[in-house]
């Protein structure tokens, strides 16, 4: 006998401890720890579990909040994480119910746009439940020690001093494109902060005011630099090339690639483009955006994608959930 609901606030670390134990053996309990805690706009019964008899957590799922920028307009939207089931209760449509409900909790809410991020192989999987998948592209550039000039200062970001500059540059940065997620200031203060992984950098002109920020890692196992969030100021879309250079001399001699997103300005020469993480969308319910109605998911990611050539859709790792 099964029981699907949303999780109670006294059952939260049990929740956490589930995902690392059984859902994701071996995941880092800090990472859904993160997710939780610095997420302004999460609610508890955003998380759904499906329950044994004795109240153990057998499989989960869970709806975060966003908002999606397109062509112009704010489209509230549901994103679907912590997908994870109990080994021994797969096979069973424990998901498949969490899907159900976690879309009718998306629906009330508001929201009529559903997405997820997954991995390549786990396409199949989630587009059994009406999801389709949107090309995301990244792009693996060779790097030069010799290559451009470093031009510009580069320091340390600091939360929450600098997030008044972040979020300019941000939604300057993201008019060219149609933005994943809009972020607002408690957004800003709470989620980029606590990435396990990538620290943010800030460019300098020669009067030491910010230009540009960039959320990067080093891996090292693969010679190269990821790139996780990257804005500018007006005057500085080109600024992108420089600020890797800045970076990387002297402080990180070792790099060879950077894999960073199309829609950034670059002379870099690109090595790859490939994916390495998906990203589906579900249109649940119809919406109206520049007084035409999206029907169907086929359009959506039309107008996601923007038409031409080039993908319009500006989407950043940071922000995977």
């Amino acid at each position: 006998m099964y029981t699907f609901r949303a999780l109670s606030d006294h059952e939260l670390d049990k929740w956490l401890d589930f995902l690392v134990q059984e859902a994701f053996v071996g995941s880092s309990r800090e990472f859904f720890a993160n997710q939780w805690y610095h997420d302004p706009e999460g609610k508890i019964e955003g998380i759904l579990v499906t329950v044994g008899d004795n109240e153990e957590i057998l499989s989960t799922q869970r709806v975060f909040q966003r908002s999606l920028m397109l062509e112009g307009c704010q489209i509230p939207m549901g994103g679907i994480g912590s997908v994870g089931t109990k080994e021994a209760f797969r096979g069973r449509r424990l998901a498949s119910r969490l899907f159900d409900i976690g879309h009718d909790y998306i629906i009330a809410q508001g929201m009529p746009v559903a997405y997820l991020y997954c991995a390549p192989a786990m396409t199949s999987f989630y587009s059994r439940f009406g999801y389709q998948k949107l090309l995301n592209i990244s792009r693996i550039a060779n790097l030069s020690r010799t290559a451009g000039a470093a031009a510009v200062a580069v320091r340390d970001a600091v939360f929450p001093d600098d997030v008044p500059h972040l979020m300019t540059m941000y939604s300057y940065f993201t008019s060219r494109g149609n933005a994943v997620v809009v972020r607002s200031k408690e957004y800003w203060e709470l989620w980029p902060p606590a990435h396990r992984r990538a620290s943010y950098k800030i460019a300098l002109n020669s009067e030491n005011n910010p230009i540009a920020y960039m959320a990067i890692s080093k891996e090292p196992s693969h010679g190269s630099i990821r790139v996780y969030d990257f804005g500018c100021y007006p005057g500085y879309d080109n600024i992108f090339d420089d600020f890797i250079m800045s970076y990387i001399t002297p402080q990180v001699p070792a790099v060879q690639q950077v894999v960073n997103h199309p829609l950034v300005p670059s002379k870099l020469d690109v090595a790859e483009e490939k994916e390495l993480h998906c990203l589906m969308f579900k249109l649940l319910t119809d919406f109206e955006l520049n007084g035409c109605m999206i029907r169907d998911t086929c359009q959506l990611l039309h107008v996601l994608h923007g038409g031409g050539r080039q993908s319009k859709l500006l989407n950043w790792e940071i922000d995977t959930l």
